[in-house]
């Protein structure tokens, strides 16, 4: 049996539950985390919480080791990925560790676990050449200004769902092309440049979102930026659904998304010579690592790199480094 998040009983507080309120406030408050994190430890801390309680632990202090192995050799057995078994392992070790700090628990039952190791899968990405194509896909229906709009801008800026829908009309600056990021993760905030392609669209759109906004009892150059058929702000499921409608329009794979986007943004930038740490500042990553998970470099990218770049040349030939020079007749 899978535990679900909404199994706990009415008007019965569960074990831990004031605990995990004050543990997801400090994440909010002091941590800065996005809606979404906390969404998801949320629910990873709730399952635990509800599977303790069905078994007749009364007390958060009683918690042992033993019981968080327990649990997550639980969700292993009813097939939950290694990838979310990790996440939820991250997730508890988050919240004991807190509840250690401020002395809730005298000993923390996830000290000694250890992360759980699983292969990472490359994330989809779109070629230069296909990207091409999606971008010259034509839709019989008003949306089709909109949906062309939301394609070139996020091709342009590499934006998360999330930070695309949250902008605003005021988050553009239409004089230096540029577009501010305020709902990044983490609540950083970042200046991203849109390109000519994506500013051309977002001129073409602005006249219908307009109208859209005006026919519904919106203010037309009011906010939100993106909006759906009914003037309304677009929702991160919204822009999944165009997205994925879009592709399967230009016949690409079922298992890219909109973040498929995203890392297509920062693989064609490597591609062309940017420099890893500008894509970072780009992507609003806060490390490195994270952005090399982002760009795919293909085999003929590196044969092309290697051709111009090592001392063997095209040819085979072992070019001097540095180069001799010619002595002086004089």
């Amino acid at each position: 049996m899978i535990f679900k998040v909404e199994a706990f009983r009415d008007n019965t507080m569960i074990l831990g539950e004031l605990e995990l309120k004050d543990y997801l406030d400090y994440l909010r408050k002091e941590c800065g985390k996005s809606s979404n994190t906390e969404m998801a430890y949320k629910k990873d801390i709730y399952k635990f919480l509800i599977y303790e309680d069905n078994l007749g632990i009364i007390k958060i202090g009683s918690i042992k080791k033993k019981h968080v192995m327990n649990f997550l050799r639980k969700r292993a057995l009813d097939g939950i990925t290694p990838r979310s078994i990790s996440r939820t392992s991250s997730s508890l070790k988050g919240f004991f560790k807190y509840l250690f700090s401020k002395k809730t628990i005298l000993v923390n039952p996830c000290d000694a676990i250890t992360s759980i190791k699983f292969k990472k899968k490359l994330p989809g990405f779109i070629s230069q050449e296909k990207m091409g194509k999606l971008n010259e896909i034509e839709e019989e229906n008003y949306l089709f200004v909109r949906n062309k709009f939301i394609l070139e801008l996020l091709y342009a800026t590499g934006l998360r769902a999330t930070e695309f829908v949250s902008l605003d009309v005021s988050d553009i600056d239409f004089k230096q092309a540029f577009l501010k990021v305020r709902h990044g993760k983490g609540n950083k905030q970042r200046m991203v440049p849109i390109g000519k392609f994506a500013m051309q669209a977002l001129e073409d759109y602005l006249p219908f979102r307009k109208i859209i906004r005006e026919k519904f009892g919106y203010a037309g150059d009011s906010e939100p930026l993106v909006i759906n058929r009914r003037g309304k702000r677009l929702t991160t499921r919204g822009l999944g659904l165009i997205i994925k409608s879009l592709l399967m329009k230009a016949g690409l794979s079922d298992d890219l998304s909109t973040h498929s986007i995203r890392h297509s943004f920062a693989t064609h930038l490597l591609e062309r010579g940017a420099d890893l740490k500008v894509i970072q500042e780009l992507l609003g990553h806060s490390s490195l690592s994270t952005t090399q998970n982002y760009t795919h470099v293909t085999a003929t990218y590196l044969k092309e790199v290697y051709k111009k770049s090592h001392p063997l040349g095209s040819k085979g030939e072992l070019i001097s480094y540095p180069p001799k020079r010619k002595k002086s007749k004089d």
